[in-house]
């Protein structure tokens, strides 16, 4: 895809350890979005495995798995759609 790409950068860019951790960035969709929802930490974490999903396919052992929603650690009763489309947005 054009424009998007992850970019691999040490964690301290001055240290010779050669087990340095490193940080992968990689652009959002520039396109301004209304949020579909109102708490900035669920439209973050929303946002950021939509745009994982552009670019990798999540497996589980040797099966792909087709991936919708997901839970916050602080409401695990819940679960939240990804994408802007699905109707389960619309309930809330």
């Amino acid at each position: 895809m054009a424009g998007r790409g992850g970019d691999s950068v040490p964690k301290d860019s001055n240290s010779s350890d050669v087990e340095a951790d490193f940080v992968w960035r990689f652009r959002l969709d520039e396109k301004a979005h209304e949020p579909v929802v109102d708490d900035p930490l669920l439209e973050l974490i929303r946002v950021q495995w939509e745009e994982l999903l552009k670019l990798s396919i999540p497996y589980l052992g040797n099966c792909q798995v087709k991936i919708d929603g997901f839970r916050l650690m602080r409401d695990p009763d819940k679960v939240h759609a990804i994408f802007r489309d699905d109707p389960r947005w619309k309930k809330e």
